[in-house]
C-alpha cells in the first residue's frame, strides 16, 4: 500500500523536489526564530538538533505550537523584526477537512502572511500521512492523498508571496518508500525517532542553517529502528473523527483570532474595570495589575492614579492584590513626597553567555512585600525560582528530571515541590518578568535558581531574609 501513495501522490513529490537549493536565512545574534502551528510546530521546537543549530547563529527559539492547530487559528508572534524568522508549521489538521476547504485554507495563508514581513516567514509543508495496518485502506489513502495537495498548496503560496519554503512532504515521502525498516511514523501521523532524525536534517538544510544536504529523494535509507512511545494524540482523534474540529468564523477573512487587535480600555474604562475587579471575593492579580498599569500609565494622572490605587494596597486586601497595587504605587512617577506604603523591588539581570544573575545576591526583611524584576539580555530564556532553604540541588535535579517534554515546557520546568516557594515563568530575550510575594517570616538562606535544562548549576543565588532588628 506504501508504493500506491508514493504514486499517487507523484505530482506533489515532482513539485516538491524540483525545488532546488535552499534558501539560506541570515541569524545573527539577538534573532528570533518563532515556531507555530500544530504538534510538529511543538515537538520541532524541543529539538536539540534544531535548538542547537539556531542558538550556534546567534538566535533563540520561540514556540508557539499546539497539538490540533490548524491555519485559522494558528498563534503569530505580536512582533516581528528585521532578523526573526517565523516557521509556519499547518497543514496536517486542516487537510482532515477535505479538498472543499483547499481554497480556504490558501486565503487564509495568505492573510498569516499579510500580517507578517513576508521574506521573514517560511511555510512547512506537513508530512506525509502512512496508512496503518487497523484502518480502512480506501479512506487512510484518500487521506493521504489530501495531505498531499494542501502540501501543494503551501509550495505554491510560498512561490507566489515569494516566502522562504521548507518542504518536507515530497523528500520524507520518498524516504519513507525507500526506508528497510520501522516506518518514519509512529501512528500513521507523527515522526518517529528516524522520522525526526531525518526530517531535522532535511529541515535545517533547507533554511542554511546546515551545510549537509541529506538528499533524502535520491539516497537510500538505511537506519536501525528506534522505537518511539505512543502516546495521546488530538490530532489523531480529530483524523479519525472522535474529536472535532474547531469552529470556523464567517467569512474567514483577515487575520487569524490570536492576531486580533484590541484596543486600549479609556481612563473611565480602566478605572470601572479596577472596581469591578476589586468587588469579587477572589480576583484574578494578573488582571488587577493589568488594569493597574493602565492606570501608572496615563500621562500626567499619577496622583489621581494614586488615589484610585492606594486603598487596593491596604492589610484588608488579599495578598496578591496588595502587592499587585504596592507594585503599582511603586511604578508611579510621583512628586509628593507623602509616605506611602512600600515595596521592595529587586531588579535583576543576567549575564549573557555566562548563565549567571546580576546580582545574584540579595537581602530582604522577613516579612516585607518584595518584588523580583528579572531582565532578559540574553539569547536563551530563563526564569527565577525562590526556594526553601538548603533545597537548591533538590529543585534543580527535580526539574532535570522533567526532560524536555511539551508538558515540561509548559509548566516552565517548575517542578511540583513544597520547597518552590514562588516561580516566575520562562523570560524570553529583550523581556521583563516580575514575581511578587511577602517575604518569609523565617530568616536564612533562600536559593533563587534558573531551571530552564542545563541551567540551575550555573544559574543560582541567594535571597538572604534577615529578622526586622537586624
Amino acid at each position: 500500500m506504501k508504493s500506491v501513495v508514493s504514486f499517487l501522490l507523484s505530482a506533489s513529490l515532482v513539485v516538491a523536489v524540483s525545488g532546488g537549493a535552499a534558501a539560506a536565512v541570515d541569524l545573527v545574534q539577538g534573532s528570533r526564530v518563532h515556531v507555530t502551528g500544530d504538534q510538529f510546530a511543538a515537538d520541532l521546537a524541543l529539538r536539540d538538533g534544531f535548538v542547537a543549530a539556531v542558538q550556534s547563529s546567534g538566535g533563540t527559539v520561540y514556540s508557539y505550537g499546539e497539538d490540533g492547530t490548524e491555519a485559522a487559528f494558528v498563534e503569530l508572534p505580536s512582533e516581528v523584526g528585521d532578523q526573526d524568522l517565523v516557521l509556519v508549521c499547518i497543514g496536517m489538521v486542516d487537510s482532515f477537512r477535505g479538498d472543499g476547504y483547499l481554497e480556504r485554507f490558501r486565503n487564509r495563508l495568505d492573510s498569516i502572511i499579510d500580517g507578517l514581513p513576508a521574506d521573514r516567514v517560511a511555510l512547512v509543508t506537513p508530512v506525509p500521512l502512512e496508512i496503518e495496518v487497523h484502518e480502512d485502506p480506501t479512506t487512510a489513502l484518500n487521506h493521504a492523498v489530501v495531505v498531499g495537495r494542501y502540501a501543494d498548496v503551501i509550495i505554491e503560496v510560498a512561490a507566489r508571496r515569494a516566502c522562504l519554503l521548507v518542504d518536507l512532504h515530497g523528500p520524507l515521502s520518498m524516504a519513507q518508500d525507500r526506508l528497510e525498516s520501522g516506518g518514519l511514523l509512529h501512528d500513521g501521523m507523527h515522526l518517529n525517532a528516524i522520522g525526526w532524525q531525518l526530517a531535522e536534517a532535511d529541515l535545517l538544510w533547507q533554511l542554511g542553517l546546515s551545510s549537509q544536504d541529506p538528499d533524502l529523494a535520491v539516497n537510500t535509507v538505511v537506519l536501525s529502528g528506534i522505537a518511539t512511545p505512543m502516546s495521546p494524540s488530538r490530532e489523531l482523534d480529530m483524523l479519525h473523527g472522535k474529536v472535532p474540529l474547531g469552529v470556523l468564523s464567517e467569512p474567514m477573512a483577515g487575520l487569524p483570532p490570536s492576531r486580533s487587535i484590541r484596543s486600549v480600555p479609556s481612563w473611565d474604562e480602566a478605572k470601572r474595570a479596577l472596581h469591578d475587579l476589586g468587588s469579587v471575593d477572589q480576583p484574578d492579580p494578573a488582571a488587577v495589575r493589568r488594569v493597574m498599569d493602565l492606570l501608572v500609565a496615563s500621562p500626567h494622572r499619577s496622583q489621581d492614579a494614586l488615589e484610585i490605587i492606594l486603598p487596593y494596597a491596604g492589610d484588608d486586601q488579599p495578598e496578591a492584590v496588595r502587592l499587585a497595587a504596592l507594585a503599582a504605587i511603586d511604578d508611579l512617577s510621583l512628586e509628593s513626597k507623602m509616605v506611602l506604603p512600600g515595596i521592595k523591588t529587586i531588579r535583576i539581570g543576567v549575564v549573557p553567555v555566562k548563565m549567571t544573575y546580576d546580582p545574584a545576591r540579595f537581602e530582604v526583611v522577613a516579612g516585607e512585600p518584595v518584588r523580583i524584576i528579572l531582565s532578559n539580555s540574553d539569547a536563551q530564556p530563563h526564569n527565577l525560582l525562590v526556594c526553601a532553604p538548603g533545597s537548591l540541588r533538590a529543585i534543580g535535579r527535580a526539574s532535570e528530571a522533567m526532560g524536555t517534554t511539551a508538558e515540561a515546557k509548559s509548566k516552565h520546568w517548575v517542578p511540583e515541590s513544597p520547597k518552590v516557594l514562588h516561580a516566575m515563568p520562562m523570560v524570553q530575550l529583550g523581556e521583563e518578568g516580575e514575581l511578587r510575594f511577602m517575604a518569609p517570616q523565617r530568616p536564612g538562606r533562600y536559593p533563587i535558581i534558573c531551571t530552564y535544562p542545563g541551567h540551575w548549576r550555573m544559574m543560582n543565588g541567594v535571597m538572604t531574609v534577615r529578622r526586622i532588628t537586624d
